[in-house]
């Protein structure tokens, strides 16, 4: 099932991928995962699209066109593009 929680990775064309997850959910995203990635959580007091939106900034991707996938729930597209205005 979908949660409110937003779990998300960033596969950027070039360079390591960043998952941003819940702090209670960072044990277990490190245990499954497979490649290396930079792992990025946040408390229930934060905007984990805030988190996103920085990693995009400091990989100088955030002025370039970014893909998300077609399932992904409204309120993360929405937040994600109150965190990187323009």
């Amino acid at each position: 099932f979908r949660s409110e929680r937003l779990t998300a990775v960033i596969l950027p064309v070039e360079g390591e991928a960043c998952i941003v997850t819940p702090f209670f959910e960072e044990p277990s995203v490190r245990q499954t995962l497979g490649v290396a990635a930079d792992v990025r959580v946040w408390q229930e007091d934060e905007d984990p699209l805030k988190l996103v939106a920085g990693f995009l900034r400091e990989r100088k991707l955030a002025e370039r066109s970014i893909g998300i996938e077609e399932t992904v729930r409204y309120f993360a597209v929405d937040g994600l593009a109150r965190a990187l205005p323009g």
